[in-house]
């Protein structure tokens, strides 16, 4: 049996109402199946209660209620009114529609138990009372359906949904909109879009999550938090009237101080969130499994963005309705335009990749993975000036830190690259453009490689510490062929067998100090000394290595060895590395190789070009060789082989006025000294038996 009430002013309404016009109220209560309440009111004022019990099996069997038990349609028109839909039962429909005429229209909804649908629209302005449409509904398979339009002010929509296979959406147009979903236990979906003052909090409980979230307007703020399961944080398209796609969303706000955060926690989430406008904050915190996020944000004085996942990765996860398919790496992907900006990105677990990009002013960047984060990849990327980068990072990890994009205006940036205990197999690139810009890295692993770039004009600090074994270091601070103004430091410490550290710098007064410990067996990753860093070659491998180059005049280098058959190489004044260049390309430059006790079979080779330079050698181990070569007027060469036997010492100077000096104490020494020029002095002290020494003089 199916029985409808149609209700305009309702007789019990009139019976019971004061004597004025306006200010209408209906209540309606029906107990059965197959029941149908319909409520229209004009004027201001007016208040309709409909209540709903549907019980026995009896439902709509055609129409466009069909399926449906209950259906309650409540329609005002007018300022000041308010509905209350109360259903209980299965398979209930209700729907409020408040027109555009609507100024305070307040709308309730509660619905138990399944599959009941709630539709609200509401146009106007709001007020009082929390104004909005709060809908509540208790059971499975439920949907709601909130509009608010019309340039609404003080909209408020609070949708809860308890159950299995909930769906929401809400779209509020303008003016102070509001909008909280929750959702509990089951498939849920929600979508939420607001234009204008706008607050959205939709938190979605363990299974399938989903979320969309779109807000335009002022002082914007988002939290969807999620806990199990699919997450994702975008894609529904319920298609509820209307609007979403922008690819279906995923957070996304414009306008004037955003904030988003989002947590979703494990399984198989995936969250981006992208803020256009000024003052934007996102945090994105995902613990667990496949975790994938991207921040984008656009504008200016955006003051953080912080990503941090606790993640194991791998992927796929079919349907469980879709998207989920990241696959090995729990990835963070941060961007920023605009200046003022900070990014951090925290990752625990195997592998993990991390992107930071930031484009503007002052910019800051941390980059954390640690844990069980083995072959873990970071890369941030930074233009503009005074850019900080930091990256930590354990076990086998690759770091990429790009800050200038050859812009010359780049100056006083600084990266900083840890790579822990227990990291071995570590990558760190660094190149940095322009002046006055600080690397620092740090490898704590066996089979490392760190190569440094800073371009620029000069003033650039550069240093390099490796501690374990097969460790390549290779640090250029260089303006090509012009040179650059100079002044640049370059320290690199190396502690660890078969290590290789290669520095070159260009233009005047620059510092290199390099400092090797270990033993000196040949390095079997890199095929040849006239390589850069990393080639492996096992076969034909060559000794524990140190090199500088240092192109123009005033220069200091200074390499300290405590290793077997270690080799130290310094380069100044001279465009290649394996020989001498034209005279007078090199001023005023200083040369010093140590190789202490512990360096046995070590040799030491100085090649400097031009004049008044200074080359300074000391070997206190047994069966070493130092070479020197100096091109130019008025230098001066140091040999001092102080112990132990077996030493070469070989010493070429050309053109006038230089002075060479050979100490070798000791057995078996041989001394060879050649100065093809005028007015040089060559002085050779050998103590011991079996010594050659060997003075050639003169054009």
């Amino acid at each position: 049996m199916k029985k409808y009430l149609l209700i305009g002013v309702s007789a019990v309404a009139l019976a019971a109402a004061p004597a004025f016009a306006d200010a209408n109220n209906s209540t309606v209560t029906q107990v059965g199946s197959a029941d149908k309440a319909t409520v229209t009111q004009t004027g201001s004022g007016n208040s309709s209660d409909v209540t709903q019990n549907g019980t026995g099996t009896g439902s709509f069997t055609s129409g466009e209620n069909a399926g449906f038990k209950d259906v309650a349609v409540v329609k005002q028109d007018g300022t000041d009114g308010s509905s209350k839909i109360n259903q209980t039962g299965n398979r209930n429909l209700a729907d409020v529609n408040q027109d555009a005429a609507s100024n305070g229209m307040r709308s309730e909804i509660t619905q138990s138990n399944n599959r009941n649908t709630a539709i609200v629209r509401q146009s106007g302005i709001g007020g009082g009372e929390g104004t909005g449409s709060f809908i509540t509904q208790t059971g499975t398979q439920d949907q709601a359906h909130v509009f608010q339009n019309e340039g609404t002010v003080g909209a408020v929509s609070t949708i809860s949904q308890s159950g299995t296979d909930q769906r929401a959406s809400v779209i509020q147009e303008s003016g102070a909109a509001n909008s909280t979903i929750l959702q509990s236990g089951g498939a849920q979906n929600a979508a939420v879009y607001q234009d204008g003052s706008s607050t959205s909090l939709i938190s979605q409980s363990n299974r399938f999550n989903e979320s969309n979230v779109r807000q335009i307007g002022d002082a914007n703020y988002s939290s969807t938090v999620q806990t199990g399961e699919n997450g994702d944080i975008g894609d529904p398209d319920n298609n509820y009237d209307n609007v979403e796609p922008i690819a279906r969303v995923g957070v996304n706000q414009e306008g004037t101080g955003n904030n988003s955060f989002v947590s979703q926690s494990g399984n198989n989430t995936i969250a981006d969130v992208n803020q256009l406008g000024v003052n934007n904050f996102s945090s994105v915190n995902q613990h667990g499994d496949f975790s994938e996020a991207a921040v984008s944000q656009n504008g200016t004085s955006n003051t953080a963005i912080v990503v941090r996942q606790t993640a194991d990765g791998t992927g796929d996860s079919t349907p469980p309705t879709d998207p989920a398919q990241p696959y090995g790496n729990a990835y963070a992907n941060v961007l920023q335009n605009g200046s003022d900006n900070f990014g951090s990105i925290a990752q625990d677990a195997a592998p993990a990749d991390a992107y930071i990009t930031q484009n503007g002013d002052s910019n800051w960047a941390s980059t954390t993975q640690t844990g069980t984060a083995g072959g873990a990849l970071s890369t941030t990327t930074q233009t503009g000036a005074h850019n900080d980068a930091e990256v930590t990072q354990e076990a086998g990890a690759r770091s990429n830190v790009e800050q200038g994009n050859f812009d010359p205006g780049s100056t006083y940036n600084t990266a900083t690259v840890h790579q822990g205990i227990g990291a071995d197999g570590s990558f760190s690139d660094v190149n940095q453009n322009g002046y006055g810009n600080i690397v620092d890295v740090t490898q704590n692993g066996a089979d490392s490689d760190s190569f440094a770039y800073q371009y620029g004009p000069g003033n650039n600090v550069g240093s390099v510490t490796q501690n374990g074994d097969r460790s390549v270091s290779t640090l250029i601070q260089y303006d090509g062929y012009a040179g650059g103004i100079g002044g640049n430091t370059a320290t690199v410490q190396q502690d660890g067998a078969d290590t290789y550290s290669y520095v070159a710098q260009g233009g005047t007064s620059n510092v290199a100090n390099v400092s090797l410990a270990g033993t000196g067996d040949p390095n079997p990753r890199r095929g040849s000394s006239e390589e850069y860093a990393g080639y492996p070659d096992p076969a034909t491998g060559v000794a524990a290595e140190s090199e500088v180059w240092q192109e123009g005049t005033s220069n200091l280098a200074t390499i300290e060895q405590v290793a077997d058959s270690a080799n130290a190489r310094i380069y100044q004044g001279t465009d290649e590395r394996n020989g001498y260049a034209a005279p007078g390309s090199g001023t005023a430059n200083a040369a010093t190789i140590r190789q202490y006790a512990g360096a046995t079979d070590s040799r030491a080779d100085i090649y400097q070009d031009g004049s008044g330079n200074l080359a300074t050698t000391l070997q206190t181990a047994s069966a070493s060789t130092a070479m020197v070569r100096q091109d130019g007027q008025t230098n001066v060469s140091l040999v001092d082989q102080q112990s132990g036997s077996g030493h070469i010492a070989d010493v070429t100077q050309y053109a006038d006025d230089n002075l060479s000096t050979i100490i070798q104490n000791g057995t078996g020494n041989t001394a060879t000294v050649g100065q093809y020029s005028n007015g040089n002095v060559s002085t050779v002290t050998q103590g011991g038996s079996a010594n050659i020494a060997t003075v050639t003089q003169g054009m």
